[in-house]
């Protein structure tokens, strides 16, 4: 290498520049967000780039001029800048860059601590957004240099700040595998420490790997060196996150021997929010809100009173509130007391701990616990909690939305309440004179649920077509995704049109039917309005029960003939398949609208129960419907492939009524041969295991199989 004194002109003029330039604002490592990017040279590193290169054509750079440059670049973090070209760069690709120029112009390897300092520039960028991979670059040129402990370390850090949040632990592993490596080489202990603390934090965020943590935490405490708070933080992550069984049991006892250590004055780091909300989120996964609820009040009455700066969130609280009520249809009067515990004291005691103010969101929990109470549905409760809501939110700020009152809606929509459809009108108006919510989508189509179950199915089908028609104006208005009727809003409409006593109600739900898909094909065929299964059956069903209306056999034949298009039409479209309910009101219409000595009637009727049986859709309700139309008992036993002969003192019915025909064929080893053919004389393809086993029991023909396999005709 060319050596130049320190003295010339070229290198004292780099020392000037960057000596002079200030620090960059802020913490440029910081890593809670996206790095910011400087518009000006502010400290001087671009210009020092910039003659760097040209000494290096030169011919007077030195290894000391170089690492200046390089460390000065290196203080950049990761702060990003713009390049002449406008394209951002950072400073583990100007480093790259400037390491691969040197090479070239020199036609030697720098020194080991020239490239640590590009290892170190790649760790410090590492993150794992993007597809920069700088921890595969920092591995690659550690591969092709005589590393040291120091260069392990780099690739170390720059493997697990690349490890993703919840993403497997593909980089905690490899920075794992390069902690290894660094213990062979028995380092300081502070560089220990700190290899030790970046592969906990890689895997706090990896999904699987809490094992290894564990292993990694051991070997840390063993170190003459205090642990960090982030530690305790992190074990507790890594287990929280596992998702093997017991996960959370091993999260617990981290975060519980953590805090007995500070309320005892073993440490006097606070514990960190962060690691309580793992843990309740941890039992919230595990179906165990009442160990959410502990940890919840560990944090509150045990840890807080002796710390300054934790402070439970309102976002804690309701963690624990929907850990109760998650993914359930129903809970303890137990639970439910909890709840309302929990939100009694975030309402008692928010004034001297504002961050736990109840929000629309606490009280939705509630709102839904009470509707899944095995000993509380009481609907006057809940709207005295929306009052309840309503005022302290006014109050105090905030705001109610719309799944509190949909919630009450939907517990209204399965109640068995006389006056549902009243009540739910009533809560819809209360939304539209509200300040804090407006009904959406789902709110109407509450409302048009209950007003099918409404005594007065007049005043039912004109306020669905009414609340359709206001639906459709508001969309049409604002075009707000969330107030788009929906194939179930339709179907709802329909089934309210169709349950009517008007004379056209066939006719009208029809038309509904054609303007849903005139709506969907308008709006590029969107899945949420494709016509559905239901809005076909009502239309069916809607037919079939004409025979209230009318004896006239003309109109009888002209219901019947709307039931016929309406059943081609859903055959042949390809996004709709006929139900079970499908073809039980098929022949109900058969029966009610076609005398049944007719030829036409016998016809029909034997030609969609063979599709009905051939689609495996039979069931006790077609064949009670079968049952009353033209076909014997003989016709039925022979498209069923059953031998009625068999059978004389057993009604059809209750042989078949309970085993749905699926469509597979049900063959029982049987450890008996003998008996294997007794039952396969009587034996149908169709019926479900427990059918078999009650059968088989009222006729006496006990015996016994090893398993039931069925096949696929």
């Amino acid at each position: 290498m060319n050596l130049v004194s320190p003295d010339d002109k070229y290198h004292l003029d780099l020392v000037r520049i960057l000596s002079k330039k200030p620090n960059l604002p802020g913490n440029p490592m910081q890593r809670t967000s996206k790095p910011s990017v400087l518009r000006k040279d502010i400290d001087g590193v671009e210009k020092s780039i910039l003659m760097l290169r040209r000494m290096i054509q030169v011919g007077v750079a030195t290894e000391e001029s170089i690492q200046i440059v390089f460390e000065a670049i290196l203080r950049r973090g990761r702060v990003q800048w713009l390049l002449p070209t406008g394209v951002k760069t950072c400073a583990a690709e100007q480093l790259e860059t400037l390491s691969l120029e040197v090479e070239e112009f020199l036609q030697e390897s720098l020194s080991i601590d020239l490239y640590n300092i590009v290892l170190e520039a790649y760790a410090n960028c590492a993150n794992s957004r993007g597809n920069l991979r700088y921890a595969e670059r920092a591995e690659a040129l550690f591969q092709r240099i005589d590393s040291n402990a120091f260069s392990i370390f780099h690739v170390l850090k720059a493997w697990a700040w690349q490890q993703g949040n919840r993403d497997v632990s593909t980089c905690a592993d490899k920075a794992n595998d390069y902690l290894q490596l660094l213990e062979e080489e028995d380092p300081e202990p502070s560089m220990l420490a700190q290899a030790y603390d970046a592969v906990l934090e890689a895997y706090s965020k990896a999904n699987g790997g809490a094992a290894k943590a564990d292993s990694i935490f051991s070997r840390r405490t063993a170190l003459d060196i205090p642990v960090p708070m982030d530690d305790h933080s992190n074990i507790v992550l890594a287990w929280a996150k596992d998702d093997k069984a017991g996960s959370a049991v091993k999260a617990t006892k981290y975060l519980t021997r953590v805090c007995r250590m500070f309320v005892n004055g073993t440490i006097s780091e606070e514990p960190e929010l962060i690691a309580f909300s793992a843990v309740i989120s941890a039992w919230r996964k595990a179906n165990d809100p009442e160990k959410a609820e502990e940890t919840l009040w560990m944090m509150q009455n045990k840890v807080r009173p002796k710390a300054k700066f934790l402070e439970p969130t309102v976002f804690s609280f309701n963690a624990v509130c929907h850990a109760y009520v998650k993914d359930r249809e129903s809970i303890t009067p137990k639970a439910l007391n909890a709840i309302s515990d929990i939100i009694s004291f975030m309402e008692n005691n928010y004034k001297e701990q504002p961050l736990i103010k109840p929000d629309s969101y606490t009280y939705n929990a509630l709102i839904t616990a009470m509707n899944l109470s095995e000993s509380v549905r009481s609907m006057k409760q809940m709207e005295d909690i929306l009052d309840r809501m309503e005022a302290t939110l006014e109050k105090e700020g905030g705001t109610v939305t719309n799944k509190n009152f949909n919630v009450i809606m939907n517990a209204y929509a399965k109640s068995s309440d006389p006056d549902t459809a009243k009540n739910v009108l009533r809560l819809l108006q209360r939304m539209r004179e509200s300040k804090f919510v407006d009904p959406d989508i789902i709110t109407y189509t509450t409302a048009i649920e209950c007003l099918t179950k409404s005594a007065d199915p007049d005043f039912a089908s004109d306020t669905a077509l009414r609340l359709l028609a206001e639906l459709h104006k508001v969309y049409n208005t604002t075009k707000k995704p969330d107030m788009m009727p929906n194939s179930r809003c339709y179907a709802a409409v329909i089934n309210a049109v169709a349950k009517s006593t008007r004379q056209d109600r066939a006719k009208l739900a029809r038309r509904l039917l054609k303007r849903q898909i005139e709506f969907y094909e308008s709006n590029n065929q969107m899945m949420a309005l494709r016509p559905s299964t239901y809005s076909y059956n009502y239309i069916i069903n809607s037919t079939a029960y004409h025979i209230h209306l009318t004896n006239d056999e003309l109109e009888k034949a002209e219901a019947f003939k709307l039931a016929a298009k309406t059943y081609q039409e859903m055959r042949d479209d390809p996004n709709v398949r006929p139900d079970e309910y499908t073809y039980f009101f098929w022949f109900k219409a058969c029966a009610n609208l076609l005398p049944r000595d007719s030829p036409l009637n016998e016809k029909f009727v034997i030609l969609v129960f063979k599709q009905c049986c051939k689609e495996g859709l039979v069931n006790g309700n077609v064949l009670n419907q079968i049952m009353r139309g033209p076909l014997t008992k003989n016709q039925i036993g022979e498209l069923l492939n059953v031998d009625p002969r068999q059978h004389v003192s057993v009604d059809i019915v209750d042989l078949f009524g309970q085993g749905m025909l699926n469509g597979e064929t049900m063959i029982l080893k049987v450890k008996d041969s003998k008996k294997l053919q007794k039952v396969e004389r009587w034996i149908n393809p169709g019926w479900s295991d427990e059918y078999l086993a009650a059968h088989t029991k009222k006729h006496d023909l006990e015996y016994e199989y090893d398993e039931i396999l069925r096949t696929r005709n």
